[in-house]
């Protein structure tokens, strides 16, 4: 990916982000025989299919940028086992 200017509601959704509005946090609950490394080679996937998610906003003069990650790392994943059938 270049480097390219945020869109209107783009730059809307970095402020959002930067004032503590919006945060993503999924749980899931996956069930069968699925391991922890079949879990991160998918989301590896979807990384190397999406470059947006490569990316990082950087301010050149008050006008934000999407600018790629040198050193691109996947995003850490905490896996917990499940106690009993409540939890």
């Amino acid at each position: 990916m270049t480097t390219r200017q945020l869109g209107y509601f783009e730059t809307l959704l970095y402020f959002a982000h930067q004032k503590g509005m919006s945060q993503m946090t999924f749980h899931l609950r996956l069930r069968g025989n699925i391991s922890n490394g079949m879990i991160k080679k998918a989301c590896r996937e979807i990384y190397n299919s999406h470059p947006l998610l490569r990316t990082k906003v950087v301010d050149r003069e008050g006008v934000l940028f999407f600018e790629p990650l040198e050193n691109f790392e996947l995003i850490p994943l905490e896996f917990v086992e499940k106690k009993d059938e409540n939890h």
